[in-house]
């Protein structure tokens, strides 16, 4: 019951972090990938070893090599969840259920630049 209600609070945190944050939409200029990287994700993902999410290396393969599912998952996960796909149920349930927040704030261009950051 307490590690239920702990990981609820971090969830709650990251979730409301996530969406008061401001990305590169709001700015002119061209999209810095590591600074939404390191202000979106990195508090939950590192790139070459599991966190509180999973290790970011590698996550085009695990995907099929599907960047518009990739981005679509970042997005809005619960969405895929839903939708039956069996590697975003997969991971869901390896993750214990730990939903990622939605980032519906980063724009096209912002998920391009953040998937092609990630180590191949």
């Amino acid at each position: 019951m307490r590690q239920t209600i702990v990981f609820f609070l971090i969830s709650s945190c990251l979730f409301w972090y996530a969406c008061g944050s401001t990305t590169n939409e709001q700015k002119s200029g061209p999209v810095d990938a590591a600074a939404i990287f390191t202000s979106q994700c990195s508090m939950c993902h590192e790139m070459q070893q599991d966190k509180i999410g999973p290790a970011l290396a590698g996550v085009g393969a695990r995907w099929g090599n599907d960047v518009p599912k990739l981005k679509s998952f970042i997005k809005n996960n619960q969405s895929i969840i839903h939708s039956g796909d069996p590697y975003a149920k997969a991971l869901y349930e390896k993750w214990h259920q730990s939903a990622m927040p939605l980032f519906t704030n980063l724009s096209d261009a912002e998920l391009t630049a953040l998937v092609a950051y990630f180590p191949q």
